[in-house]
């Protein structure tokens, strides 16, 4: 196969064994009648072991098989018993069932040494001097726990050099689901793997189609893969020339910078490649990018094999109560899908942020026999990979406080319990997060002592709006501006109305706010309906529409331009838990009811990000 050596594995099929040679149970079946029934709970052992010791007896075979000019002896009943194909050749009136010797084609004799040595003892021995023979052995005879040992084995047993016979056999055999894992190796070690040997000489034409046709996320650049197809085609170029624009035209043109073309190490092949298709050769550079909007808002070096979603975390729903999974909305289903679950006790009223497509959750808090206990610790969560990691924890306990990433740094604004319990406070403390250091540093506090708060980033600064002092019955309209460079704070005209609990965005050049409430002088919660936009060439707000029907303790998020408002209540009634996701159309400010993807959920945080299309159509 030529894929590498390694030391023998022993899979074992799974056996129950006890020291109790059996039992006695005892049924009153009449008064004066007893039924007794005996169970030898090692009976299962005991048929297996006689079974090899007639094999090893040469006792009663009653069937023989010839496979590459060797015999191989067996017990009829024992390999029915283990495979259907062997089943349906004995019990199925086919001429095997009337013949002694029975000549086996598609299988190797190394393989089917195995298999029966598997039949009668429930062990397999694999390495990578026998796997492959094993492999095709048990897929031609449909036995499928050791098909499955076998996939696993190579699944565990991939790397750089194996990775392209891999793909061949998988291709050979049609077996879909370590295809599937093959092909994510390639893909997630592309820059490694175009380099080898194996990729330039063994891989074929429809291997690197299915590679490329397989949409899976690519540990490179879209140039990068384009780099690697014109390697491939160069490697014998008289012979691929032909499959040139079938690969060129499965390369995401909408993810390559026009100037990276240049830097590109065989940018003349390629140009002398597609000089030969004018009409193409137009289309491509037309198709290309001088800026990658698509890019910078995913913070990835390539969306191949990723698609936007909106990602709902956390909250409280009404039959599950608290949860702390990550769920996304899958277009392809029209469904919520879980996405992966935050590794935490769980929680509520945390931060989020995203950075460069990880999903961090830092802080929060959660109920201890009824007593609320605030947190500082950290994790982010890679969907790529789909795995999470502990960051340093914050200087400080937090929840209902903002965390927002700019400049590729963290930044934790306020919060409780300081903005409820230090009612002496004047400031709200802030601190930020280094993420190639993995630790926090304090910066300047914002003024005003404050909880359920909103903020956003624009144009490389942070803004916060209003909240509210619990302890003071205080709700803000202030304004501030945060710049990371100077690390001060600059108060800007205040909101149109007070809000807390509201949501801060930002759409082609403004900053809009959106959701909340506050309260009157007789302590009722007056819900905030009003969409306003800040202008901050004018440093003045303006109220753009009134949205119906404002949700408590819903979530605001803006994908394309729309922003999504998702769960909470209704009007702020308790009773009316919204299902529907509401649309804002921010071009037009119509306002629209999504008829599929219910839920019920509140007191949750949503953001947009970017997720692997595989995961997107996963049943």
């Amino acid at each position: 196969m030529g894929v590498g050596r390694g030391q023998s594995v022993l899979y074992l099929a799974q056996v129950h064994h006890t020291k109790t040679m059996g039992r006695v149970n005892k049924a009153k079946v009449a008064d004066d009648d007893q039924q007794v029934s005996f169970e030898a709970t090692d009976h299962g052992d005991s048929v297996l072991a006689g079974l090899k010791y007639l094999r090893e007896k040469q006792q009663l075979f009653d069937v023989t098989f010839i496979v590459e000019g060797q015999k191989f002896q067996a017990h009829r009943v024992v390999l029915a018993s283990c495979s259907d194909y062997f089943r349906a050749m004995f019990t199925d009136g086919l001429v095997e069932c009337q013949k002694d010797i029975i000549s086996l084609n598609g299988v190797t004799a190394k393989g089917m040494k195995n298999l029966i040595d598997f039949a009668y003892s429930s062990k397999l021995f694999l390495d990578f001097d026998n796997v492959e023979d094993i492999l095709l052995s048990a897929n031609h005879v449909q036995m499928l726990p050791v098909l499955q040992a076998c996939s696993d084995f190579l699944q565990q047993h991939l790397s750089i050099e194996n990775c392209i016979d891999m793909l061949r056999l998988t291709d050979l055999l049609c077996i879909r689901k370590l295809k599937s894992d093959v092909l994510k190796f390639i893909c997630s070690n592309w820059t490694r793997v175009f380099v080898t040997q194996e990729f330039s000489n063994k891989l074929t034409s429809s291997q690197l189609i299915s590679i490329l046709n397989s949409n899976l996320p690519m540990n490179c650049s879209e140039t990068d893969v384009l780099e690697s197809v014109v390697s491939w085609i160069m490697f014998d170029v008289h012979s691929r020339d032909q499959y040139f624009l079938p690969l060129i035209k499965l390369i995401q043109l909408e993810n390559i910078l026009r100037s990276s073309l240049s830097a590109m190490p065989n940018k003349t092949e390629f140009d002398d490649l597609l000089n030969a298709h004018p009409v193409f050769q137009k289309y491509f550079y037309n198709s290309c990018h001088d800026f990658q909007p698509y890019l910078v808002d995913s913070g990835l070096i390539n969306n191949r094999g990723f698609s936007k979603a909106l990602v709902c975390v956390g909250g409280f729903s009404p039959n599950g109560g608290m949860t702390n999974d990550l769920r996304f909305f899958s277009h392809e289903t029209h469904t919520w899908k879980t996405l992966a679950s935050i590794p935490h006790i769980k929680q509520c009223n945390f931060g989020l942020t995203v950075l460069n497509n990880e999903v961090f959750i830092i802080g929060g808090c959660f109920n201890d026999q009824i007593q609320e206990v605030v947190h500082q610790y950290g994790f982010k969560y890679n969907p790529e990979k789909d795995s999470w990691k502990s960051i340093a924890a914050m200087s400080l306990e937090r929840c209902r406080f903002y965390l927002g990433a700019v400049g590729g740094k963290l930044y934790a604004i306020g919060g409780d319990p300081s903005a409820s319990m230090d009612v002496s406070l004047e400031s709200s403390p802030c601190e930020c997060f280094h993420p190639e250091e993995n630790k926090w540093t304090s910066i300047a506090s914002l003024p005003g002592n404050r909880s359920q708060h909103a903020g956003v980033v624009f144009e490389n600064a942070l803004y916060i709006s209003g909240g509210l002092q619990d302890a003071d019955e205080e709700f803000f309209t202030s304004f501030y501006r945060y710049d990371p460079d100077s690390d001060s704070w600059t108060e800007l005209a205040p909101m149109l109305s007070p809000r807390a609990d509201h949501t801060m965005l930002v759409y082609r050049g403004h900053i809009y706010v959106v959701g909340g409430w506050h309260e009157n002088a007789n302590q009722q919660r007056i819900m905030v309906a009003d969409l306003d936009r800040y202008d901050h060439v004018t440093n003045s707000w303006e109220t753009l529409t009134t949205i119906p029907d404002p949700r408590l303790y819903a979530s605001y998020t803006i994908m394309d331009q729309s922003v999504h408002v998702v769960g909470g209540w209704v009007n702020g009634n308790y009773q009316r838990k919204a299902q529907t996701v509401q649309t804002v159309d921010m071009e037009t400010l119509v306002v629209t009811t999504q008829s599929v993807g219910k839920m019920e959920v509140w007191e949750h945080i949503s953001c947009s990000l970017y997720i692997p299309h595989c995961k997107m159509i996963d049943s």
